[in-house]
């Protein structure tokens, strides 16, 4: 598939950057995805993987509502958080979709502010995510897609854990994507947690 039929504008930023179409990898890896189900997947992250994520993500926010994300993505980090926003930001300047960065390294009141100003995709790390949501920051009930990255990290973070499971209680019922890098004893305990049915699946190397 060639990323102009996903949107011109989207194309012309990739071939910028020499990225025309998805690998076959990229396909393979799509086609389980296409299935609606929740998976639990052991992947390292790298390039490839999260461009494949980013332009999932893109798919399912086509457009703006206020206050009303379409895509959560949790992330291990804070500079996790923002190595993807800058990404993510670069590839889709050309096109009307919004994206906010949700982290402890920034004002509250500032990042609640600009979501509610048109967010179709928010990336933030579990407290600060958790906190917002507390305060009425975004809603969860248009969302179509939640990943949640590097989920073993997050479980040796009490704090992090802790606020991953609250945030699930309240998640609308959507799809939910959850990678892991290395073995951990509680990753299928909150895994379970952030979505109560799920499939384990294996990648090939992207």
């Amino acid at each position: 598939m060639n990323f102009t039929e996903l949107n011109a504008q989207l194309g012309e930023s990739l071939t910028e950057e020499n990225i025309s179409s998805f690998s076959e990898s990229q396909l393979s890896f799509l086609k389980k995805i296409k299935s609606g189900k929740n998976l639990l997947i052991q992947s390292n992250i790298n390039p490839e993987l999260d461009l494949t994520l980013q332009l999932l993500s893109f798919t399912k926010a086509p457009d703006q509502l206020e206050g009303s994300p379409r895509v959560l993505w949790i992330t291990s980090s804070i500079d996790r958080g923002h190595k993807l926003i800058t990404e993510f930001k670069r590839r889709i300047r050309k096109t009307e979709v919004t994206i906010e960065l949700a982290v402890n390294k920034g004002k509250m009141i500032e990042q609640r502010n600009d979501i509610f100003d048109g967010c179709e995709i928010l990336i933030g790390n579990p407290k600060r995510l958790m906190e917002l949501y507390n305060q009425n920051g975004f809603h969860v009930n248009q969302l179509k897609l939640v990943i949640v990255d590097d989920l073993d990290k997050i479980c040796v973070d009490i704090q992090a854990t802790a606020a991953v499971r609250r945030l699930s209680e309240s998640l609308a019922k959507c799809q939910h994507l959850v990678f892991y890098g290395n073995n951990h004893s509680k990753i299928e305990e909150v895994a379970s947690i952030i979505c109560p049915y799920y499939e384990e699946v294996e990648i090939e190397k992207l």
